[in-house]
């Protein structure tokens, strides 16, 4: 296996949910909808280490308080992209190892390291790792993302949740403020790591005007200030140094707002849906210890 994939390995034990210890692990059962995969034709000793850690079944204790209407597949695979997404027709969502790659291999690796010539902070400003962050902040915040975005999309589908606005800033919603109900720490952890990343993938897009205004996403740094707004409104004190940074005073003033509006949705639209005292054995869980990503 080569060191990078080990060093994916290393990331995924944190990133696709949870990373608790085996006692607290043991008194959690799997949800009983949620089918889990490794597909790895490529990555045949990483799938099997994944599956021996029981990554993706962790992930489904992750999500047991949630009673899904129809039977979600995931699977960890190789895209020929660097991608991840959910599929509406199958139920199924993909976690794809080139993505993984390209958070342990650029966006958490400091810009100097940067194989030639993306090392050259002139002529390529803006990549890798930003000063001030840690690789573990950035692996860890950045697969958590795209992991809860993508499970946004399977709970929007499968228990036929109406979208006011575009469903992949709806996604967004839902993943940031799962993130944000697990204590300051992680929540730090994990809203730092999506900056850096989508900071990262913006840094290293071309920028084609109508294509990337077009995009049924919005630009990669929007998403990531859209993400640390929710924070800032849960939690000012936390992320007051983060808001300095990337949010206009304007913009500050409004994130309470907006993180009061998206909970009021998240508990009309899919709490029901949620096992509450399911839910409380979950948040007692230790999830995504950064240590775990040293790498």
């Amino acid at each position: 296996m080569k060191p990078k994939l080990i060093a994916t390995f290393v990331v995924l034990l944190a990133a696709a949910s949870i990373a608790a210890p085996a006692a607290a692990q043991t008194q959690i059962a799997g949800n009983p909808q949620i089918k889990t995969q490794y597909v790895a034709p490529k990555y045949l000793a990483l799938a099997e280490a994944l599956m021996k850690r029981g990554v993706l079944e962790e992930y489904s204790q992750f999500m047991s308080p949630l009673r899904l209407k129809t039977p979600l597949t995931i699977s960890m695979e190789e895209c020929g992209e660097v991608n991840s997404d959910y599929d509406y027709v199958r139920h199924y969502i993909r976690l794809c190892y080139e993505f993984i790659d390209l958070i342990v291999n650029e966006a958490a690796v400091p810009q100097a390291k940067l194989p030639a010539p993306y090392n050259d902070a002139k002529k390529y400003p803006g990549l890798g790792l930003m000063p001030g962050y840690s690789p573990a902040e950035v692996i860890v915040g950045g697969i958590t993302q795209v992991a809860l975005h993508e499970t946004g999309h399977a709970v929007f589908d499968l228990e036929g949740i109406p979208r006011l606005g575009r469903e992949e800033d709806a996604a967004d919603e839902i993943s940031g403020l799962v993130m944000l109900q697990f204590g300051k720490s992680l929540a730090q952890t994990l809203i730092k790591g999506t900056i850096d990343v989508w900071h990262h993938i913006q840094a290293s897009q071309s920028f084609n005007e109508r294509a990337s205004l077009g995009d049924v996403h919005s630009l990669s740094i929007e998403r990531a200030v859209n993400y640390l707004c929710l924070a800032y409104g849960q939690d000012p004190a936390s992320f007051a140094d983060l808001a300095k940074q990337w949010l206009p005073a304007q913009r500050q003033a409004n994130c309470k707002n907006e993180y009061q509006q998206g909970m009021v949705a998240f508990t009309k639209t899919v709490l029901p849906f949620v096992d509450l005292e399911q839910m409380k054995k979950v948040q007692g869980m230790q999830i995504l210890r950064p240590e775990d990503s040293k790498l």
